[in-house]
């Protein structure tokens, strides 16, 4: 392998120019000498492509690729993307990242990315840790890396799955994945039957055949907002991240080796994603709906996953549940929906 191996940066976008300038200016800014960055556009209607090729650079492509502008489809067309951009001729490299446009990136992310994935030839993929911040650029928080996984920065699929069960997805950070140009040949590319969450189905069949690294340095800012947030906007179907996880436990047949600790707090998972739901039928008017979820089965063994390991989430996930379960079924539900909207408003 070269000393330097040539990296390419995908990075999908649509209507991203309030955030796209900052972006740029942090990507094309990095300290490694060999990469190359191919933005992805979903046809937008703002200044994106302007401001793209206000940089000149030579390292930097511009494809617009006319995609669904629907924003129940935008997080899929931003897979789509990145396959087009994998395949595209545009640029090569045996290291292929995938950024997103409305993040900011420290000068060394493609540096100690690719230096890991040099010195660790097994290593299927690497991703790193960040700070979330607000539209405004303001630091909201750190993200950690589970307790469980601190002390090492390279992992087997039962340590990644395990992790994620007990704690969701909160450390296979996308906006920071590296990989090597190999894999996805072997593998194959992001699928569209599983949504929002197709790339964490991307990240455990990475896993499933390759160790994969996470870098414990907060190398990227996380502007928290875009697809995502549209996504869980009053969401009432079940999240497809338990979608993809039930489809591990049953279907690929994990559960038997998993451990039951955690199993349990994958349990707590999905009854906060009921809660959440629970809430979301109720602001919308559905009480009855909202009166089977926050009244279905929910055995002590649940509430004291959400007393271990105590945190702020958690907390508020257990108080959430016990406002709703006491206001909807002593008929306080149209004062606690109005209270609901407020704060949803304010927030």
């Amino acid at each position: 392998m070269k000393q330097f191996p040539p990296v390419k940066i995908c990075m999908p976008t649509h209507n991203s120019s309030k955030t796209l300038r900052e972006t740029m200016e942090s990507v094309l800014g990095q300290s490694y000498p060999d990469f190359k960055v191919i933005v992805t556009d979903n046809a937008s209607s703002d200044n994106t492509e302007k401001i793209i090729k206000s940089f000149g650079d030579k390292r930097l492509f511009f494809r617009n690729n006319i995609l669904s502008q629907d924003y129940g489809r935008d997080t899929v067309g931003a897979l789509e993307s990145c396959n087009n951009c994998f395949l595209s001729d545009l640029a090569d490299g045996e290291f292929v990242a995938f950024y997103h446009s409305d993040d900011i990136y420290e000068k060394d992310i493609i540096k100690r990315e690719a230096e890991f994935l040099i010195k660790n030839p097994e290593a299927g993929a690497v991703f790193t840790l960040g700070i979330r911040i607000d539209k405004n650029g303001k630091i909201i928080n750190k993200i950690k890396l589970p307790r469980e996984l601190r002390g090492k920065n390279i992992y087997n699929f039962m340590e990644v799955f395990s992790a994620i069960l007990k704690n969701g997805n909160i450390f296979l950070q996308t906006p920071t994945f590296m990989t090597r140009k190999e894999v996805f040949s072997k593998i194959g590319m992001f699928s569209e039957e599983f949504g929002t969450s197709a790339d964490l189905e991307m990240w455990l069949r990475i896993a499933e055949k390759y160790p994969v690294g996470i870098l414990n340095e907060s190398l990227y800012r996380c502007r928290v907002g875009g697809a995502l947030s549209r996504y869980h906007n009053l969401r009432t179907e079940k999240a497809e991240f338990l979608k993809i996880m039930d489809y591990y436990l049953e279907d690929k047949q994990y559960a038997d080796k998993m451990d039951k600790k955690s199993l349990k707090q994958y349990a707590r998972q999905k009854d906060f994603d009921d809660t959440f739901r629970a809430m979301n039928f109720l602001i919308k008017g559905e009480t009855g709906e909202a009166k089977k979820l926050i009244n279905g089965p929910f055995p002590l063994t649940i509430v004291a996953t959400y007393l271990e390991n105590i945190s702020v989430i958690k907390i508020r996930g257990l108080i959430l549940k016990i406002v709703l379960f006491l206001g909807i079924n002593l008929g306080l539900a149209i004062p606690l929906r109005k209270i609901l909207k407020f704060y949803l408003l304010r927030s």
